[in-house]
């Protein structure tokens, strides 16, 4: 299983090794592999996630908190969607930071704005999915400006 990045197609996508040929293992490994090889897991497929892996730019190994940007974030500044990591790994170290930060225990609404809402597919239908089940609509947070999406090339080779 493969979290999506920027949830594009979805939360995950289902990889199986024993469906990919030997050469193929390198690329399938990169996001476009993903989408080349993966299937998307719909919302009412019923997973059991034991590991989720999180790119970062940086992070504390004392608290476990994801930092942006090489600028230290003190731990009371973080927010409540914010989401602490368990376990570093590093080209040479893996650190357990033992962290005391909670996790975020689901979907914020309040603080997801409409035009967030607008850019990530598999939230709206999920939120469709609630409204429809509950009788009732989600709260919403504020509007805001968002920066533009980077683009990447659609190479075909993986990336190393």
């Amino acid at each position: 299983v493969n979290a999506e990045p920027r949830l594009r197609t979805g939360f995950f996508s289902f990889l199986q090794s024993s469906m990919l040929a030997p050469h193929s293992v390198d690329e399938a490994c990169t996001s476009v592999g993903v989408a080349k090889y993966g299937r998307p897991i719909g919302l009412d497929e019923k997973i059991k996630v034991d590991l989720i892996v999180i790119g970062s730019v940086a992070v504390d190994p004392r608290t476990g908190a994801r930092l942006g940007k090489v600028h230290d974030i003190p731990v009371e500044k973080l927010l409540i969607h914010d989401v602490p990591v368990d376990v570093i790994c590093t080209p040479t170290q893996v650190i357990f930071t033992n962290t005391s930060i909670p996790k975020p225990q689901g979907i914020y609404w309040d603080k997801l704005s409409p035009e967030k809402l607008g850019q990530i597919r598999i939230l709206r239908e999920l939120e469709r999915k609630i409204e429809q089940e509950t009788g009732r609509q989600l709260p919403c947070g504020p509007s805001e400006k968002l920066p533009p999406t980077a683009r990447r090339s659609r190479s075909n080779s993986p990336v190393k």
